[in-house]
């Protein structure tokens, strides 16, 4: 039987979902749904997969397998009330960063709730298979420690990826996150409306361990990871394709880490069509967006207690 696929937003990141989608190969119907022209002209797919174009969900059928919303976090919300007022999906998944307040959040997942929609972010991180691998060599540990450190790789917008991934890979909760050693200047972003930040990010995890995220200003490096407990260290750099493990003793031990793009990772798709996910349930991205949302709206001024939306995307 042929899998259908809803994708609301077909941009940069929407194409990718859609290469994604086509390299697992089988025969597949995509209904593709971008209000603008010119994105809806540039859609292209190979002959297995069947791709319907429309400006909304009106085209969607009552019932898919799968729908994807890869629109921008300032309008993730509307496009997804908009196609579950028509279509039910079997599983979603949901683009970050997520939403830019606390009540959307909140609301959408008590939404997702009450329908018993399965829901997964793209925190695509944790689809691979070295992250895996020293996942299993951390379990158990406690009191880790994880540094990310770099320049101009874009914190509001990438810093829930690495948010994620401490608590993927320290196997404990993110349960505090600061902003207070934000850099004073705020930076226009990339999407008009939104802005970047550089600076640090300080969090606490529950099982006593810290997360520092650091992006600094200036040309643009990847930003690198290590993981600290006891006298090992493990230092993790995605462009190289290395995590090199250093003991007690001083010596040192690389294993491949093989870093790949969303179209690249088409096995993800193939899992959430057979009704499971490694990717990061719904309940604990948002968790995760709320300490982020909190701590840059601290920095700009904005009001927790009124639910400010924050201008990232």
């Amino acid at each position: 039987m042929t899998a259908t696929v809803a994708l609301a937003g077909c941009g940069n990141i929407g194409r990718r979902h859609l290469q994604a989608l086509a390299a697992m190969g089988n025969p597949i119907r995509v209904y593709a749904i971008e209000p603008d022209p010119a994105m809806r002209a540039a859609l292209t797919a190979p002959d297995h997969v069947s791709l319907i174009v429309s400006p909304d969900a009106l085209e969607v059928p009552e019932s898919v397998d799968l729908a994807i919303v890869a629109t921008g976090a300032q309008a993730r919300r509307a496009a997804l009330e908009a196609l579950l007022a028509r279509v039910a999906p079997q599983a979603l998944l949901l683009e970050k960063v997520l939403f830019t307040s606390r009540r959307d959040l909140s609301e959408v997942g008590a939404t997702l709730a009450a329908r018993s929609l399965p829901a997964f972010v793209n925190c695509g991180r944790r689809g691979f298979a070295g992250y895996d691998a020293l996942r299993r060599t951390l379990a158990g540990r406690r009191g880790m420690t994880m540094a990310v450190t770099g320049a101009g790789w874009g914190l509001c917008s990438n810093a829930a990826h690495f948010i994620d991934l401490a608590e993927h890979l320290l196997g404990e909760e993110v349960v505090a996150l600061s902003g207070a050693a934000l850099d004073p200047t705020v930076l226009d972003a990339k999407r008009a409306g939104c802005v970047e930040m550089t600076g640090r990010l300080e969090g606490r995890m529950a099982g006593g361990g810290a997360l520092d995220i650091v992006c600094a200003p200036g040309p643009a490096s990847p930003p690198s990871v290590e993981i600290a407990h006891q006298g090992d260290t493990w230092r993790i750099d995605e462009a190289a394709g290395r995590i090199v493990h250093r003991d007690r003793s001083g010596a040192e031990h690389a294993t491949p880490l093989e870093a790949r793009r969303v179209s690249e990772m088409p096995y993800l798709y193939a899992e959430l069509l057979a009704g499971r996910s490694r990717l990061t349930p719904y309940r604990d991205s948002a968790r995760q967006h709320a300490l982020m949302l909190d701590a840059f709206r601290a920095r700009l001024g904005l009001s927790i207690e009124e639910d400010a939306p924050c201008p990232i995307s």
